[in-house]
């Protein structure tokens, strides 16, 4: 049970630490039903928790199928997100990421 509290304690210590100001850029394409992927380009990941803290935060959101965060170049980063539309919706994504303190590209 402490090795728990221990982990939670590190995670959210981790989440505080690297949560920094983005930008992103969305596009979203539709691949059948109601499944949709969007891409988000992320500035400001200074730290190279930041694409840990970013996709662990979209796999919570309900409706969120696959997420794929990687550092492009120096402190700018994409997010890949397949998703349910009939579940989430991209304002939803980009929320995500703008509690996070990270910004949406426009």
């Amino acid at each position: 049970m402490k090795k728990a509290n221990l982990g939670l304690i590190i995670f959210l210590v981790t989440l505080i630490i690297t949560a920094c100001g983005n930008e992103n850029k969305v596009e979203t394409t539709a691949n059948g039903n109601n499944t949709k992927s969007v891409t988000f380009t992320i500035t400001e990941m200074d730290c190279s928790s930041c694409p840990f803290v970013v996709k662990s935060s979209l796999e919570r959101v309900k409706g969120v199928k696959t997420v794929e965060v990687t550092i492009t170049e120096g402190v700018q980063g994409t997010a890949k997100v397949v998703f349910d539309a009939s579940k989430t919706d991209v304002k939803t994504l980009k929320n995500t990421v703008l509690e996070l303190e990270y910004g949406v590209k426009q």
